[in-house]
């Protein structure tokens, strides 16, 4: 099961850490969210970057979903 990361409303820095599969809710704000894994468990992420400007960092495309809101959002 995937471990689920609620942000909040305000500017958040979400990082997925040794999470091998998450779920992340940004919610507002001007987020800055990163997929860090590398390995073979780094992949098969949800990000929901919510509204704002957005910063998303995938660092392994591996059957992420990521859906970026209303804002001026960056994804790499």
């Amino acid at each position: 099961m995937a471990k689920k990361i609620k942000g909040t409303n305000g500017s958040d820095k979400i990082v997925q850490g040794n999470e091998p599969g998450v779920q992340i809710f940004a919610l507002g704000g001007n987020d800055k969210i990163t997929l860090n894994r590398t390995d073979d468990l780094g992949g098969r992420n949800f990000v929901d970057a919510g509204g704002g400007n957005d910063q998303v960092a995938n660092l392994h495309e591996d059957g992420n979903v990521i859906k970026l809101g209303k804002g001026n959002d960056l994804y790499v």
